[in-house]
């Protein structure tokens, strides 16, 4: 079995990242020949989209068939391709039910092998080097069985969450979203709209992909579109959040400031992995001063010498404090008194949360987090897991 050189997930998609390096080359010779090349040639194209730029213009869904007694289909087609067993296809990403496997650079910026801008030409519409579905495009093979099996109906999820990310990503909109077969049309000299070339079926042409997800087009493109338009959602709640760009530009890379103690992430984007953190002194090394929609937690901390935190890693501003850093006081956890005579517990840090119970007896409670959230200056999740209380109506002792 691979091992990914690093995992995270893109709107809930488990990425498994096993890029190709650059100086890969065909290493046997009797497959290299099988397959078009020769020993010794590189083992992808190694240019970037759209001559070079690595602009993407869009996102082609194949499918390919899921394979017989196999756990980890992406996997097993990515450990075929590293072993030369695909002949010339080239993908961006295999997706099935269980997440994703990325075999090219797709300019996300999420990992080390993947610097944004730096996506890549593939080798899965037919249409060469320069073609609009090769040279143009990124790629997602989704990895189905029949089309209506329990894992197909995940993998063609985990596909159109995916999808949705990288259209939102690059700024697309919804009809930059292909099939194989709208390449195919194209090269047969067909017209139309987006939607007849995507859907089209040539008398005679064998290729019809996606074969499986084809069937419903429809029904995928407004899956794709309807989580495309929570990231648009999430980027006007981000508009909004004004204190957070102010402190943002307030913050500097070297600061000393105190970290509150709360889960941080693998990087700044949306739906990291993220891990439990203890509170303490922290130097901030890292700030994206204009985080997009999709850049949640845009302060990188590592915790200082001798810090009661262990936090490495991207959190929200939110999580951070710039007073009194270097109190030797933990800020967290603390005890406070309750001072309303009946005070909700929500599931979140905010009004927005469902209720999930309630206190009535200004009790002394622990509070082992803050968050800022809508309804009250600042929300404290109690140390019981019961859910958040409004900072609002308690006394801090």
């Amino acid at each position: 079995m691979l091992k990914p050189n690093t995992t995270y997930k893109i709107n809930s998609v488990l990425i498994n990242e096993k890029i190709i390096p650059d100086n890969t080359v065909w290493k046997d010779k009797n497959k290299a020949v099988k397959a078009g090349f020769s020993q010794g040639e590189k083992y992808k194209r190694c240019h970037k989209l759209s001559n070079g730029t690595g602009k993407v213009q869009g996102v082609t869904i194949h499918n390919t068939d899921d394979l017989t007694n196999v756990e980890d289909d992406a996997e097993q087609y990515t450990r075929a391709t590293y072993n030369e067993n695909m002949g010339s296809v080239r993908v961006h990403y295999y997706v099935d039910e269980k997440g994703a496997w990325q075999n090219l650079k797709a300019g996300t910026g999420l990992s080390a092998n993947d610097p944004k801008g730096s996506a890549e030409v593939g080798w899965h519409s037919g249409d060469g080097n320069t073609g609009m579905g090769n040279g143009t495009t990124i790629s997602i093979e989704c990895i189905m069985k029949n089309g209506t099996a329990k894992d197909d109906l995940t993998a063609e999820d985990n596909t159109a969450r995916l999808a949705a990310y990288l259209l939102a990503q690059n700024n697309l909109s919804i009809d930059q979203l292909y099939t194989h077969t709208y390449f195919i049309n194209k090269s047969q000299g067909i017209n139309g709209s987006v939607d007849t070339m995507n859907t089209y079926k040539i008398p005679g042409i064998y290729k019809y992909c996606p074969m499986y997800i084809l069937p419903h087009w429809a029904e995928f493109k407004a899956k794709v579109k309807k989580y495309m338009e929570e990231f648009s959602q999430t980027e006007t709640d981000n508009n909004q959040e004004s204190d957070q760009a102010s402190t943002n530009e307030s913050l500097k890379v070297g600061d000393i400031v105190a970290f509150i103690g709360t889960e941080h992430f693998t990087s700044s984007y949306k739906n990291a992995i993220k891990k439990s953190c203890k509170p303490g002194k922290a130097t901030v090394t890292k700030i994206v001063e204009k985080p997009n929609a999709l850049q949640t937690h845009p302060i990188h901390l590592k915790a200082t010498n001798n810090s009661t935190s262990n936090v490495n890693g991207w959190v929200n501003t939110q999580d951070i404090k710039t007073d009194s850093p270097n109190d030797s006081t933990p800020l967290i956890p603390y005890l406070i008194k309750v001072t309303a005579n009946s005070l909700n517990i929500r599931k979140g840090p905010g009004t927005n949360y469902a209720v999930v119970g309630n206190i009535k007896d200004k009790g002394v409670y622990t509070i082992i987090e803050e968050r800022a959230g809508t309804g009250a200056k600042l929300w404290g999740k109690l140390k019981s897991g019961a859910g958040y209380i409004s900072l609002d109506f308690v006394q801090k002792i």
